[in-house]
């Protein structure tokens, strides 16, 4: 007889464990299948240079969010470290943007560069002082229908400047509201850290919340690597005595009567689900491989074959060093050895680094003014 569970996940990175650990904490029975021999997905720390010196391979910097408190994480092995300052920029002129959690201190870095720049910054930060339980409540809460969000930040303060800001690029809000291309770059690269693209419609979102994560509560680094929190979610989830299973290749969703009912490994063993189940693996894999069109009706099954990732990869190299980098600029500003992450300017010229920018032409939209209350359509 095949094995049966409440629920089974498919992929064992960390939106799958965490979905699993919240399961498994409301009463569930719940197993995680990975296809690898390594559990997190992108939470991945290994060893790519030499014997002793571990990498995070992709996941670098975590906000935490409630699931770090409410999972008590830490007790389980994740902990993590928050320097202050958090994260810098340097150009090649030696000079440097640093960004603090204190709004201040970050505002004297950024007027070096221009103090109009300085000003505008932290009046937006004290804008969004009033939305930040807002946006923190949409990310960590069931996503809302675009009409019920619009309806939820037109009752807020500063509601109107937040709409604008969500139906612009991270370009468009740089663009539209500082006049320094260091400061402009420095917002620039810190918002695209989820390979956001620059000139993208909708993306504007991501420098409030930056904003609101790096002076709300710091961004933080996982020590031991970003692994260990993915370990941490396995351990709490065996823990309460839910199943992770590795090297278990999900080859087929079970479908009977339109209703997901388990799936199928590589061997062609079978586990069953008595109630859902999930996936953490890519909508085109899980839909059009997995689970089959001939169960699927045929405009989603358009809508999913014609899903396209966007063109932004990161490109992340790994260097096995005996000190950490010294940076120029850390002559004039002692600080920017402490930051978290530095990041440098990759041309001679100020302006945003040429990797940055999307050259496929995005729809024209309504540019944004400082001063300005209009919604973009």
């Amino acid at each position: 007889m095949p094995e049966e569970f409440d629920v089974v996940v498919i992929g064992g990175g960390h939106n799958g464990l965490a979905c699993a650990a919240y399961l498994q904490k409301g009463g569930m029975k719940v197993c995680v299948l990975e296809r690898r021999h390594n559990i997190g997905g992108g939470c991945a720390t290994e060893e790519v240079t030499l014997p002793g010196f571990k990498h995070n391979i992709h996941s670098q910097m975590h906000v935490g969010g409630p699931m770090y408190r409410t999972l008590e994480l830490e007790k389980y092995g994740a902990r993590y470290a928050r320097p202050d300052p958090n994260y810098a920029y340097v150009t090649r002129d030696g000079r440097a943007i640093i960004l603090y959690k204190d709004v201040d201190a970050t505002c004297e870095s950024i007027a070096e560069f221009s103090k109009k720049d300085a000003k505008t910054y932290k009046q937006l930060n004290e804008k969004f002082q009033h939305l930040r339980q807002v946006i923190n409540s949409y990310w960590h809460n069931e996503p809302l229908p675009l009409s019920k969000m619009y309806a939820l930040l037109e009752n807020a303060p500063n509601g109107d400047l937040m709409i604008q800001i969500l139906n612009s690029s991270v370009k468009q809000v740089n663009d539209g509201f500082f006049e320094s291309e260091p400061v402009k770059c420095w917002l620039a690269v810190a918002a695209m850290q989820g390979t956001v693209p620059y000139d993208l419609p909708g993306t504007g979102l991501q420098i409030p919340t930056m904003l609101s994560g790096m002076h709300g509560h710091s961004y933080g680094i996982c020590i031991g690597g970003s692994r260990m929190l993915a370990e941490a979610l396995v351990n709490y989830i065996t823990a309460a005595g839910g199943t992770v299973r590795k090297n278990c290749h999900v080859s087929k969703v079970i479908v009977e009567g339109g209703v997901a009912k388990g799936v199928e490994l590589q061997d062609g063993s079978q586990i069953m689900a008595r109630c859902a189940v999930a996936s953490n693996t890519n909508v085109k894999m899980l839909m059009l491989d997995m689970v089959g069109e001939q169960h699927l009706e045929e405009e989603f099954a358009r809508r999913v074959r014609a899903y396209e990732a966007d063109e932004l990869s990161l490109c992340t190299p790994h260097f096995a060093l005996n000190d950490p980098p010294i940076y120029t600029a850390s002559k004039r500003y002692p600080d920017v050895q402490k930051a978290m992450a530095c990041r440098r300017s990759a041309l001679s010229s100020p302006s945003p680094p040429a990797s940055m920018i999307h050259r496929r032409r995005r729809p024209a939209r309504t540019p944004l003014s400082p001063g300005s209350s209009r919604r973009t359509t």
